[in-house]
């Protein structure tokens, strides 16, 4: 009698352990972190889900003058679509008993010392009343400067909307015209219908694509502002 072989099981059960640990040896034993870094996206996650809705951290930084206020602020205007077409990251300053002034980002980072181990974390001393009192001031400061900046931009993307709208009516009267020359040595009947059928799916897919285009560079009048942080003095 012949027995089949119980090796086949044993060399089952022994290769997923040898599965598993060559799936671990695939993991890099030295990693640098990166913005696309999956710790970096939980840290990231982590730190937006302790602000709640209409909240914003509150920094103070002692590179700043005494009573000096400044609201970090993000200014988005987006297409018809909801897309970003215009981001503009601004830092809204006050300096005690002076009017709203924009600075850029980049700038008042450096100003602020906001880098590693160079602000400490005391605890915040000014009064939260005053930077609430004066929030409104600073996004209306902001939203002057993004309604400026949203009138130029849509005139240079109506600009580029009305020259790709002219490109696409020279396109589709190409192609109608085509359509002819591939028909002319048919039946004057059998012609008259298959350029009929064919010239309105040419007529369906450029004015699909026109309302497309329409969509995509035609921005909303309205600005979006976030504010993302407060820093004070």
């Amino acid at each position: 009698m012949n027995c089949a072989p119980t090796r086949c099981a044993c060399s089952r059960r022994s290769s997923r352990p040898a599965q598993a640990k060559a799936e671990d040896d695939t993991w890099p034993q030295l990693q640098y972190l990166w913005p696309q870094h999956p710790i970096v996206d939980w840290l990231v996650d982590r730190v937006i889900t302790l602000f709640g809705r209409h909240r914003a951290p509150v920094i103070q930084s002692h590179y700043l003058q005494a009573g000096e206020q400044a609201f970090v602020m993000m200014g988005l205007v987006p297409n018809r679509k909801g897309q970003p077409l215009l981001v503009d990251w601004q830092v809204v300053c006050q300096q005690p008993g002076q009017p709203f002034t924009l600075e850029p980002y980049d700038a008042f980072v450096q100003r602020a010392g906001f880098k590693a181990g160079q602000l400490p974390n005391p605890g915040l001393i000014s009064p939260l009343e005053n930077l609430q009192a004066a929030l409104p001031a600073a996004v209306a400061r902001m939203r002057q400067h993004m309604v400026q900046r949203q009138a130029a931009f849509a005139d240079e993307m109506q600009q580029r909307l009305q020259g790709t709208l002219a490109d696409l009516e020279r396109l589709q009267a190409e192609q109608v015209q085509q359509l002819e020359l591939r028909l002319e040595k048919q039946l004057e009947q059998v012609r008259r219908s298959q350029f009929e059928r064919r010239s309105r799916v040419i007529r369906r897919v450029f004015d699909e694509y026109r309302q497309w285009v329409e969509d995509t560079l035609s921005t909303e009048p309205e600005p979006y502002l976030q504010v993302l942080a407060a820093v004070c003095g």
